[in-house]
């Protein structure tokens, strides 16, 4: 009889260290195919199961905080991998011209974030007719 492949384990937490109770998590190949998911418990603990040893995607994500994804290797032993998942942010302004600090409409601003090196994302918006974004 085969043994059951080994767990990956860990706590979803938020970056002021409380637990992060009902974040999902999905588990998936390297080639992004889905394998699994689940949610952390009350204490943010939770557990996936690989079908077997190799190398696999994390996937944690929680309303209101950026979700984060990591490479997780998966030997013969149970795996931990915890997680703290950073909260959202807002950007607002006015964009401007530099030499007669007047307003531009329709002003297209890109924000980049990385959760990851490898997994950049963009965030465009386009100014109104005040040249303001929220």
């Amino acid at each position: 009889m085969e043994a059951d492949p080994a767990a990956i384990v860990g706590r979803l937490t938020r970056a002021d260290g409380e637990p992060m109770p009902s974040a999902a998590l999905t588990l998936t190949d390297l080639q992004g195919r889905q394998l699994g998911q689940g949610r952390a418990d009350a204490d943010g603990d939770y557990r996936l199961l690989p079908p077997s040893g190799g190398s696999y995607i994390v996937i944690c994500s929680a309303a209101g905080h950026h979700p984060r994804a990591a490479v997780v290797s998966v030997g013969a032993e149970t795996t931990r991998h915890d997680v703290t998942l950073a909260g959202t942010s807002r950007l607002g302004g006015t964009v401007r011209l530099g030499e007669t600090d007047e307003a531009v409409p329709a002003a297209v601003v890109t924000c980049w974030t990385c959760t990851e090196p490898w997994w950049p994302q963009s965030t465009p918006a386009r100014t109104g007719a005040t040249a303001s974004t929220a």
